[in-house]
C-alpha cells in the first residue's frame, strides 16, 4: 500500500525495488521471471499511478540552481525538516529519511547511482552513463487513466507484440518520496527492456508497461523483496519487474 500525505507526495510503491531490500509490501504482480514474460500469460497486477487520482498530485522538479541551493544530506536532515516545516515525528520525516539514505547508500557490484533533484541534473546523469544524448525513454503508461485504484487491480493478459530494446545497458529511474521531485536513478549492465502490451480480463482496459530484466542477482542483497515473491536464491534465475507509473528507463 502506499501512504498518502495531505494529496500533495506519496510513498511510492517502487521503493521496495529500488533499496534491495524489503521495506515495504510490493505491489500485486511487480516481480516475475523473464521465463514466464510471453503472450497469454495471465497475472495479477496492481497499477497504482499516483496520476490516476486528482487529489493527489506528483511532485514537480524545482530549478537545477533552486535545487542545488537546498541542503540534501542525511546529515542536514534537521535543517531540511525546519525548512519544510515538518515534525521530526511525521510520516513525512520517516519517508523523506528512507530517500536520503538510499541516496548515499553504496552501489552494488556493476550499479552506478545517483539521486536526481533537478530535471537537468537526471538527464546530466542519462546521457553521461549511456555516452549519448539520442535517448530513448520507456516508461509504463496506463490507458484509461480515469479508473480508480480498485479498477486497475485486476488480472491483465499479456498480449502479442512484446518489443524488445536493443541495448543491454539501461539507466531507470525512480520517483521518490520528498516534497520535491527526486529521482533515484541507476545505471546497471546485464539487463533486457520490454515494452510488453496488457489486456485487463475484466474490463478489456490496456496498459503499455515498461519491463526490465536483470540477468546477474548475485550480488543483490538476499531480502531483496524478488527473492521472497518468486521464490528463489540470488543469480540463479532472471528477474524481471515492470516499472511503476512515472518511473522512467
Amino acid at each position: 500500500t502506499r501512504p498518502r500525505y495531505g494529496g500533495k507526495w506519496v510513498v511510492d510503491s517502487g521503493i521496495c525495488l529500488i533499496n534491495y531490500i524489503i521495506i515495504c509490501r510490493p505491489p500485486k504482480g511487480l516481480f516475475l521471471l523473464e521465463k514466464d514474460l510471453k503472450p497469454s500469460m495471465t497475472m495479477d497486477i496492481s497499477f497504482l499511478a499516483a496520476n490516476i487520482n486528482s487529489e493527489q498530485k506528483l511532485p514537480t522538479f524545482l530549478p537545477r540552481q533552486a535545487a542545488e541551493a537546498l541542503p540534501f544530506s542525511t546529515s542536514s536532515f534537521p535543517t531540511i525538516l525546519r525548512r519544510f516545516s515538518l515534525s521530526p515525528h511525521s510520516p513525512q520525516a520517516s519517508a523523506m529519511k528512507v530517500t536520503l539514505d538510499l541516496c548515499e547508500s553504496p552501489a552494488i557490484k556493476g550499479e552506478t547511482r545517483f539521486c536526481a533533484t533537478s530535471l537537468e541534473s537526471m538527464v546530466d546523469f542519462a546521457t553521461t552513463q549511456l555516452g549519448t544524448n539520442n535517448l530513448r525513454v520507456l516508461s509504463t503508461l496506463v490507458h484509461q487513466e480515469n479508473k480508480t485504484e480498485q479498477q486497475l487491480d485486476q488480472s491483465y493478459v499479456v498480449r502479442p507484440g512484446i518489443v524488445k530494446m536493443e541495448s543491454h545497458v539501461a539507466v531507470a529511474c525512480h520517483l521518490m518520496s520528498y516534497p520535491y521531485a527526486v529521482f533515484y536513478c541507476h545505471k546497471t549492465m546485464d539487463t533486457k527492456s520490454f515494452v510488453v502490451p496488457l489486456m485487463a480480463e475484466e474490463d478489456g482496459s490496456r496498459v503499455d508497461a515498461a519491463v526490465v530484466c536483470h540477468d546477474d542477482t548475485s550480488h543483490w542483497d538476499p531480502r531483496h523483496a524478488s527473492f521472497k515473491v518468486l521464490g528463489v536464491e540470488p543469480g540463479t534465475a532472471s528477474i524481471c519487474h515492470f516499472l511503476p507509473p512515472n518511473h522512467f528507463l
